[in-house]
C-alpha cells in the first residue's frame, strides 16, 4: 500500500459516448486503490477541445466506436501533435477486431484493453490500469 503522504490524485480523461459504459467505468476507477478523478467527455471532438485547453490529464481512456470524430481519429490527432503525444492513451473498447487493434497500435496507443462486463474482472482491469499508470509508469507532464 502506498504511503498516504505520497498519494496524489490520478486524473483520467474518459472518452466514452455510452452513458451506461461511462458509469460502469467511472465506478470501477473510483473503487480501486488509487485516488482517481474522472472527467468524462462523450464525443471525440469534445476530447480534442478539452485537451487543447492545456490541462493535460495523467492518462486518457479512449473508446473507439463513437459517432462523429471516432476514437481512432482522436488517437491519431493526439499522437501526431508533439505537445500532446506524451499523454498516455489507453484504448478501452468492446472491439476485438484485429484491424482495430493494429490501427490503434500503428497510431501509437499505449495499450489496448477490452471492455469485459464481468464485474470482477473489469474492476480488476481498471484497478491495474490506474496502479500502472499512476505509479509504475509515472510520467510527469507538468
Amino acid at each position: 500500500m502506498m504511503n498516504d503522504c505520497y498519494k496524489r490524485t490520478f486524473n483520467v480523461l474518459l472518452v466514452e459516448d455510452n452513458d451506461d459504459h461511462a458509469l460502469l467505468i467511472t465506478e470501477a476507477l473510483m473503487c480501486g486503490e488509487v485516488l482517481v478523478k474522472v472527467e468524462r467527455v462523450a464525443e471525440g471532438s469534445e476530447a480534442l477541445a478539452r485537451i487543447a485547453t492545456g490541462r493535460a490529464p495523467d492518462a486518457i481512456l479512449l473508446d473507439l466506436n463513437m459517432p462523429g470524430v471516432n476514437g481512432h481519429e482522436v488517437l491519431e490527432a493526439i499522437k501526431s501533435d508533439p505537445s500532446l503525444r506524451m499523454i498516455p492513451v489507453v484504448v478501452l473498447t468492446t472491439s476485438l477486431h484485429h484491424d482495430d487493434m493494429k490501427r490503434a497500435y500503428r497510431n501509437h496507443a499505449n495499450s489496448y484493453l477490452h471492455k469485459s462486463f464481468d464485474e470482477d474482472s473489469f474492476y480488476q482491469l481498471l484497478d491495474q490500469f490506474t496502479k500502472y499508470w499512476s505509479s509504475v509508469n509515472r510520467i510527469n507532464l507538468s
